[in-house]
């Protein structure tokens, strides 16, 4: 008896030194189908479970929270003259939708049609597509129009329109877009642009490659400067410290996302560098000693 509880006390005190981590789950309901998927309240809170394929889209509008869990959807095809086109419709102020990606997909309305949302009042963040948009008026890669904000977003899939196209948004009207990019070809029409069609709000550290047919807001990057971890750096803040959502494998990855390596940057070399995987050159520097101090030498590392 005395050996059993001398057992438990031991593993009560490791219990009480030792900390565990456990990912915590996302809230709200699991979506793990498109039929649940469209039965969707207007104002619930809402997660995917695993990736799926849908053969709906999500008119709205919705004011609830979507948080795609990292997962992707595909198979969404919508070739229709109606407005507001994309994985919801229509989102809300009060609305969120994060973590997804779109991709294989193909969505072509009339006005307001984008690869995540139609027209945006609420928060679009962390989302992707690769899927092909196409419309009328007010024509992106991730919101066809934007009233609220759309943070750290990207866009590679084609994007043509008639009037207000842009890579990742149409228009950005009074709105606000951060950290976001495209590499998509965005072509026809008037008020194109790289990263947005027209702007009315503040654009923030944006991004669009060099090639991708039209220009505007945001900055002009090459192939080669988005392959090299530059941009994945900028979208970060030109920073490798603290919770950072862009990551990528340089040398594997030709452009930023959301797994992956950090990105570091070497003042002393000029490169971009992932910090786990490059190899430390050390330099010594040698002080000769003196009257008053002995000599010693030092070793630094000419890459960090």
């Amino acid at each position: 008896m005395k050996k059993t509880i001398a057992i438990v006390m031991a593993l009560l005190m490791i219990l009480s030194i030792c900390s565990f981590s456990v990912a915590a789950a996302p809230e709200g309901t699991a979506i793990s189908s498109a039929a649940e998927f469209a039965a969707m309240a207007a104002d619930g809170k809402y997660y995917l479970a695993n990736d799926i394929t849908l053969d709906a889209t999500y008119a709205g509008p919705f004011k609830g929270t979507l948080d795609g869990n990292g997962k992707t959807v595909t198979g969404l095809y919508r070739n229709v003259s109606a407005n507001y086109a994309g994985l919801i419709g229509y989102l809300e102020g009060s609305g969120k939708v994060q973590n997804v990606t779109v991709a294989d997909s193909y969505f072509c309305g009339d006005d307001y049609v984008g690869g995540v949302v139609g027209w945006n009042d609420g928060t679009v963040e962390s989302c992707y597509n690769t899927g092909t948009v196409s419309g009328s008026l007010y024509i992106g890669g991730v919101v066809g129009y934007n009233t609220g904000t759309v943070e750290s977003c990207y866009n590679t899939g084609t994007v043509s329109g008639s009037n207000y196209v842009g890579g990742v948004a149409g228009r950005n009207a009074d709105g606000t877009m951060s950290n976001c990019y495209n590499t998509g070809s965005v072509s026809d029409g008037n008020n194109v642009g790289g990263v947005v069609g027209v702007n009315n709000g503040t654009v923030t550290n944006c991004f669009y490659l060099d090639t991708c047919g039209a220009a505007g807001e945001g900055t002009a990057k090459t192939e080669a400067q988005f392959a090299s971890g530059e941009v994945a750096w900028l979208l970060n803040g030109s920073t490798d410290e603290g919770e950072l959502v862009w990551k990528q494998n340089i040398g594997t990855d030709a452009i930023p996302g959301f797994e992956g390596e950090i990105v570091s940057y070497s003042s002393k070399t000029g490169a971009y560098y992932n910090k786990g995987n490059h190899e430390h050159q050390y330099e010594a520097v040698v002080t000769d000693p003196t009257c008053e101090a002995g000599g010693y030498t030092t070793y630094t590392c000419s890459v960090c």
